[in-house]
């Protein structure tokens, strides 16, 4: 049975931090999914709110990819093009970051839970002041920083209070991204150790 584990968090909330801590801890146990590599084309009438938006992630597709790991599949997340709004080609071989093979756990972040799943998961949704959360998003010079621009503050902001910050009230635990991230992944791995029952 594949254990699922979803981390979602506003950007720069710590919840990559926590995804990728949680997949160096289980080397060869765990996949990681981005939910970013998911976006559909960008279309011309979208605004500067794309990036943030539940409607904007191709979630049929990612749910078929579940679908297949569940059924001890391999599957190749998309590529997405940041700078032009658009999911490219796929390349062969893929590239090994792409690649998500069937394992014990599976790690799933993104801004937002999946809509609709029929396996069961732990979702924890990672917390940041809003002062951190941008520190972080602009230090780290990540893709979403980098396409909001100057327009971070004015977007960012009052969708993650409109989108991103309800799916906290959706989560199983509610994690501090503020703490160091080993002390992050450890609560976490104590959090779903107390709901063990019923895992695989």
């Amino acid at each position: 049975m594949m254990n699922i584990i979803q981390v979602v968090g506003g950007p720069g909330s710590g919840k990559s931090t926590l995804a990728r801590q949680l997949l160096a801890d289980w080397p060869g146990m765990a996949g990681l999914m981005r939910v970013d590599r998911y976006l559909r084309n960008r279309q011309p009438d979208d605004g500067a709110d794309f990036l943030l938006l539940p409607t904007s992630v191709d979630w049929p597709l990612v749910m078929a990819h579940l679908d297949l790991l569940a059924a001890g599949g391999t599957v190749t997340m998309p590529e997405y093009d940041w700078a032009n709004g658009k999911r490219m080609s796929p390349t062969h071989p893929p590239k090994p970051e792409q690649t998500i093979r069937a394992s014990e756990w599976l790690i799933i972040e993104g801004l937002y839970f999946i809509p609709v799943l029929s396996l069961p998961s732990v979702r924890l949704f990672v917390d940041a002041p809003a002062g951190v959360r941008r520190e972080r998003s602009e230090a780290r010079e990540t893709n979403l920083s980098q396409n909001l621009g100057p327009a971070y503050d004015q977007v960012a902001d009052p969708l993650y209070t409109e989108y991103i910050l309800p799916q906290r009230k959706l989560a199983d635990h509610v994690l501090d991204g503020t703490l160091e991230r080993k002390r992050l992944a450890d609560q976490a791995r104590r959090y779903w150790a107390s709901q063990w029952t019923g895992w695989g």
